[in-house]
């Protein structure tokens, strides 16, 4: 596998986890979702594996986000902002 797409999807994978935990969900329940095995989610997440965009597509659905929101950089205040926008956090003021 080129350095280039393991690195997109070791980072899609870091997205994917992110927004699991946010959901509180494990990584059953998106193998239940995309009716594949739990090991294939866990290589999904750590990049060890390529993303379709069906299984991308499945994945935002059941963690109720957005396709770009797996695909983009979301980190630090983005992320916090990105949370709020959706009311998914409250205002810690």
């Amino acid at each position: 596998m080129n350095k280039q797409i393991e690195s997109s999807n070791k980072f899609i994978g870091r997205n994917i986890e992110m927004w699991r935990r946010h959901a509180k969900k494990e990584q059953k329940d998106l193998s239940l979702a995309l009716n594949l095995s739990q090991p294939v989610i866990s290589r999904l997440e750590t990049g060890k594996a390529t993303i379709t965009v069906i299984q991308l597509v499945k994945i935002a659905s059941c963690l109720n986000v957005k396709v770009e929101d797996l695909c983009f950089c979301l980190e630090g205040v983005e992320i916090r902002e990105t949370f709020h926008e959706r009311n998914i956090v409250g205002d810690e003021s």
